[in-house]
């Protein structure tokens, strides 16, 4: 699922910045509290929690361009439900599931407690 969430925000910051402008140091340091926090997604060996990945999510949600569409490819915190969040999660094939709470974020769920 690693991943799968570092694909969304990557693709989140290329499609924010292409239609607000602006630099990967400053986004970070808005939406993750740390200018390098983009920089270090590129090294597959650095990690983040899901608590960043939901801080850095509702921070795009909140801060998105009016103008700009959503990238297609990225669950949308405010309008994903959980069904089609485990759909996706589990056409990655992802060992666990993450719903998307419009109010909470993004939790990660052991797939034991998910019934079929």
């Amino acid at each position: 699922m690693d991943s799968f969430l570092r694909e969304n925000l990557v693709t989140c910051l290329a499609v924010y910045i292409s239609a607000v402008g602006g630099r990967e140091s400053t986004i970070g340091q808005r939406a993750a509290g740390d200018w390098r926090f983009f920089r270090r997604l590129a090294d597959p060996s650095v990690t983040f929690t899901i608590r960043k990945y939901e801080e850095v999510m509702l921070w795009f949600r909140a801060n998105w361009p009016a103008d700009a569409a959503w990238p297609e490819n990225v669950p949308d915190p405010k309008s994903v439900d959980q069904y089609s969040l485990f759909q996706l999660t589990a056409e990655q094939g992802n060992a666990h599931v993450a719903e998307i709470d419009p109010y909470r974020g993004v939790n990660t769920i052991n797939p034991r407690s998910v019934q079929a």
